[in-house]
């Protein structure tokens, strides 16, 4: 009896040990690049204010919308300019003009400022309100000037450098 128990023990640790050998690891590498990118689309391109007298106030303007053409979610960004004949962006007063969005908020300079975010196939839409100088030393006639639009990942939380 005690043999034959010893021959059991002995063909129970020959198959334990036969089968942790007979273990063979294989591995599979996976290779993913993701196709994210970012582009929008602006309803339309243009804003013609007209005529205006000094101090006047324009607006709001008919609806901007921009609609998130990308895969991924984007944060819009925003700012104005000077006009190339010497008026200045900013709080009206003397050869500055005031331009202000409705959603969110703002009031444009010539730093950017978040817009808003947008997801993917979403869209975002906001109107702009146009104030004339208070007055002006510089001479009468057209002022032209542009609004900048940019995208970035939505988690970007400083405006982008600007060229």
């Amino acid at each position: 009896m005690k043999k034959l128990f010893a021959v059991a023990i002995a063909v129970l640790l020959l198959g334990y040990t036969g089968q942790a050998s007979a273990a063979i690891d294989a591995s599979i590498t996976v290779s993913v690049t993701l196709a994210a990118s970012m582009s929008f689309t602006l309803n339309t391109p243009t804003w013609n204010v007209g005529p205006v007298d000094i101090g006047v106030v324009v607006g709001p303007s008919a609806d901007y919308i921009v609609t998130n053409t990308g895969t991924v979610t984007t944060k819009i960004w925003i700012k104005g300019a000077n006009t190339a004949t010497g008026w200045n962006i900013g709080a009206k007063g003397i050869d500055t003009f005031q331009v202000d969005v409705d959603t969110p908020p703002l009031m444009l300079t010539a730093l950017g400022q978040a817009l808003g975010t947008v997801a993917k196939a979403g869209t975002h839409t906001f109107h702009l309100t146009y104030s004339a100088p208070t007055d002006t030393t510089l001479d009468d006639g057209a002022q032209n000037f542009p609004i900048l639009l940019r995208a970035t990942r939505s988690n970007v939380a400083v405006s982008p450098v600007w060229s």
